[in-house]
């Protein structure tokens, strides 16, 4: 996920060209731990016109469109140089006019650690602030905000009562000898936007791949894992990453992963958590999971697509995306490139690096046709201008679904056109090699860039399915690639009756629960289970368990060995067949054409 990248080339040269002079100075402090509140203090750059606007500060909801902070902002005074109070009104809940702008000198608030929200949403943590006793989580969007018109000028920053024992950012930091103030510079509130901040005892470590230097910082509330672990997890995303690339944009990145202790009960809950994305660093923040297969595959599937938005929005962009972390009355209307197409290359990756299954690919896009067909067809470039717009912004996710979608139908049809000679990637990074990435695309020329780069005429495509938003022919896209497709089809299922799975983390084991009294293995609720088909039962075996007893594969009988109470008992059963209703699902050709087995193959890279 983004918040607004752009090459920062271009953020470097404006600030530049600003007299050193004129800067903000911003004070934070954590002093009052009681109560969980920071005191910023921001000295604000010579201000000449007669009134300006302070954009507070943001955080993130769950439906990843920039919110207000504005309920977790109290007791503001804006003051001039000798501490008396200058007027000023809210012109929006997210916006402070000062009037009387030219008496400016310095604007005070505090801010809450733990958010507070009138709406049926929770905050994306990833986006916010996190307290804890022993470390603090800090991103600078929730802190402080800028003066319209004056957003590159240079930050001095000083953060006072945090646990400065290791500090962990791509900022520098400096620590003052005479008190616990730690101290750093930012050339303009876009670096400091992107540039999260992680103080406490942390495990780190890192890892090199083409020239490019990964440190991993990693944090766990229940001690379960390690940094060394984390390193090995994320080792073969970089791996499929720069070889995907070929180099990597940068030499220097920053990976900052918090584990919370916290389980989610319900959808709103989960939202809370995922990773987003920062020009030379990634911020993760994952809800505790029993499962340490389920863990591992959810930080491959966010990093894989957070590390890939190096190529786009951080090289390939459109000259209407703004900086990050500013107001811009004009977006971009290539959202679906940033969000749908750097998705899909994360999935197409995973299963290219077997990190996911063929079928766990497919899993994937059915759940995006689901999805895409549940919205009213409109049109991706103009959700992507109107984001903030009702008729819209609820819509977002699809950016997700269906313009991933219709970047896995664009790769098939390149593949097609070619005879399998090229694909999507090969024209993307063609784009972003030949780019001036000073200025990015042309946004009304993207479309017509784009067929002139693959040599072939996709205006159609485009006006049909991305300006128009038109319905899908899923079916003749896909037989393409020797899949058919069926929008539902009956398949054999079979399980046991109803029962739940459980784990103790304490004592380490699984075990039933929520038993209902028609299961055919006769279990009863808090049977721990040791063996299935005589294959002792481990930790990391949550996958083994789903796929034996929970939801079988074949008509099969099943052992399995429990314990319940004192006694070791000897279970086994066969499971009840049945047929189930399944939407939106591709179904490998028994006779495909040659070329669309070519294609298959040049597009996955393999046979299967």
């Amino acid at each position: 996920m983004l918040r607004h990248l752009i090459f920062l080339s271009l953020l470097t040269i404006i600030a530049f060209n600003l007299e050193a002079q004129e800067k903000y100075v911003l004070n934070v402090n954590y002093s009052d731990t009681l109560k969980r509140e920071l005191q910023i203090d921001l000295q604000t750059p010579k201000i000449n016109e007669s009134s300006i606007h302070y954009f507070l500060p943001s955080s993130s909801s769950s439906d990843y469109v920039t919110s207000g902070f504005e309920n977790n902002i109290f007791e503001v005074q804006i003051l001039d140089t000798e501490n008396k109070p200058v007027e000023f009104k809210y012109h929006s809940p997210n916006i402070i006019k000062i009037t009387e702008a030219e008496k400016l000198h310095r604007i005070k608030y505090k801010v809450r650690t733990r958010p507070k929200t009138n709406r049926r949403k929770t905050f994306f943590k990833p986006g916010g602030i996190v307290i804890e006793d022993e470390i603090q989580l800090l991103n600078f969007n929730a802190l402080v905000g800028y003066l319209d018109g004056h957003a590159f000028y240079p930050y001095e920053i000083k953060l006072d009562g945090f646990n400065n024992k290791a500090i962990q950012s791509s900022l520098k930091f400096e620590q003052d000898s005479l008190s616990d103030q730690v101290s750093t510079n930012a050339p303009n509130y876009s670096t400091l936007f992107e540039s999260p901040v992680l103080f406490g005892s942390t495990d780190t470590t890192s890892l090199s791949y083409l020239g490019c230097k990964f440190n991993i910082a990693f944090v766990s509330k229940n001690k379960r894992y390690s940094a060394i672990t984390m390193r090995q997890w994320l080792a073969p995303v970089i791996k499929s990453v720069g070889d995907f690339l070929g180099s990597f944009p940068v030499s220097e990145y920053q990976f900052i992963i918090y584990l919370d202790n916290f389980k989610p009960k319900n959808k709103i809950e989960y939202e809370q958590f995922g990773g987003l994305h920062h020009t030379t660093s990634s911020l993760y923040i994952l809800p505790s999971i029993d499962s340490k297969t389920k863990l591992k595959e959810l930080l491959q599937r966010l990093s894989m697509h957070e590390l890939l938005h190096l190529l786009s929005p951080l090289v390939l962009y459109g000259e209407d995306l703004a900086p990050p972390g500013i107001f811009s009355s004009k977006n971009s209307k290539h959202l679906w490139l940033y969000e749908g197409v750097t998705e899909y290359f994360a999935l197409l990756l995973l299963n290219r690096n077997q990190l996911i299954k063929r079928e766990d690919f497919f899993d994937e896009f059915s759940k995006k046709i689901f999805f895409t067909e549940q919205f009213p067809k409109v049109s991706l470039t103009d959700m992507s201008e109107n984001l903030e717009d009702n008729n819209y912004n609820f819509q977002f996710k699809n950016f997700y679904n269906k313009a991933a979608l219709l970047a896995f139908i664009l790769d098939i049809e390149l593949r097609d056109a070619t005879k399998g000679e090229k694909g999507l990637e090969d024209i993307i990074k063609s784009m972003a090699k030949n780019m001036d990435p000073q200025k990015g695309f042309d946004e009304d020329g993207f479309f017509d860039w784009f067929s002139q780069t693959a040599k072939i005429d996709f205006s159609d495509f485009f006006k049909n399915y991305i300006v128009n938003g038109k319905s899908i022919q899923y079916g003749y896209h896909f037989t393409k690639v020797a899949y058919d497709f069926y929008g539902s089809v009956n398949v054999p299922v079979y399980e046991f009756g109803g029962y739940g799975l459980g784990f103790n983390e304490k004592d380490n084991f699984y075990y039933l629960k929520n038993v209902q009294a028609n299961n055919p293995f006769k279990f009863k609720s808090n049977d721990v289970i040791l063996a299935i088909d005589n294959v002792e039962v481990k930790r990391n075996d949550y996958r083994y368990i789903i796929r034996k007893i929970m939801y079988p594969e074949k008509h099969e009988k099943v052992k399995i060995k429990v314990k319940r109470s004192d006694q070791t008992l000897e279970l086994e059963a066969t499971p009840f067949k049945r047929y189930k209703e399944l939407q939106y699902q591709f179904v490998e050709q028994k006779k495909p054409a040659n070329q669309a087995l070519i294609n298959r193959f040049q597009l996955f890279k393999s046979d299967y």
